[in-house]
């Protein structure tokens, strides 16, 4: 049940800010406000991460934009399970969303990086490589 409503945390934090960049109040250090602020980064990484996503889909067709289309699906689940693990020992704590929003931000920025190289190779540059 715990990990269940940990990935639901998760999931609210990354599907899309609960607060705009003005009520992210980065001076305050109560573990409310980081862990706010957190969730605001999430989004933006996650934000970055959907643009190069769509802009690599529309380059592709058939097979391969179904591969990406499963690939990141698949990614998803394990962005989110490896937060959950990372901040395991954390379970029921304050400070756990944020720890779960500063992992996803982190991995959300490695995948984005990963696709916009995808998407440099699949526009003119055959010879990159994958």
């Amino acid at each position: 049940m715990r990990r269940t409503l940990a990935a639901a945390a998760l999931g609210l934090l990354i599907a899309g800010p609960a607060f705009a960049d003005d009520d992210c109040d980065r001076d305050n250090q109560s573990q409310m406000a980081m862990n706010q602020c957190a969730g605001v980064d999430a989004a933006k990484a996650d934000a970055a991460l959907n643009t190069v996503y769509k802009q690599l889909a529309a380059k592709l067709d058939g097979k391969e934009k179904t591969a990406l289309r499963d690939a990141q699906r698949a990614w998803i689940t394990f962005r989110d399970k490896e937060c959950e693990y990372r901040t395991v020992e954390n379970e029921g704590g304050s400070i756990r969303p944020m720890e779960l929003a500063a992992c996803a931000r982190e991995m959300t920025e490695a995948r984005t990086k990963a696709l916009a190289h995808d998407l440099a190779c699949a526009s003119d540059d055959k010879s990159c490589g994958k």
